[in-house]
């Protein structure tokens, strides 16, 4: 039995980003503004978009963009099933542009999301919603 074939393809053509839309919406969002916003981003070249394909299918999206510490952020990681075998991909193209270090939030359960990528928790954020109160 062959390897698949995994590889990040860089997004750079406007009508490709819009066609992965759906992948961004499915994403959670951890206070980085609304997929929108990313979205035009994205458009912009703010942000840069990059692909997981296996054996030639598109099987998710990382949505990130460069610090002026020299760190990569990550806003959006949306690779159903497919997170570990991309990571190192990933992970090889970051430190191959000069990333110093990778950062990202999620929403998911903290353990599985470090087993999955390798990365550490450095920080928490905690929430109070003025917004939810009761009166």
């Amino acid at each position: 039995m062959t390897e698949p074939r995994a590889e990040v393809v860089h997004v750079t053509d406007r009508e490709e980003m819009i066609s992965l839309w759906p992948l961004i919406r499915k994403t959670t969002l951890c206070d980085q503004g609304d997929h929108t916003d990313i979205l035009i981003n994205c458009l912009t070249g703010k942000f840069f978009m990059s692909k997981g394909v296996l054996d030639g299918k598109t099987v998710g999206i990382v949505v990130y963009t460069a610090t002026a510490d020299g760190s990569c952020f990550v806003s959006i990681l949306q690779l159903p099933n497919h997170l570990k075998l991309f990571r190192d991909i990933f992970f090889d193209l970051c430190k191959q542009a000069g990333y110093k270090r990778i950062l990202t939030s999620t929403s998911i359960d903290e353990a599985p999301y470090i087993r999955l990528t390798g990365l550490k928790r450095i920080y928490s954020v905690y929430e109070y919603d003025f917004t939810k109160e009761e009166t």
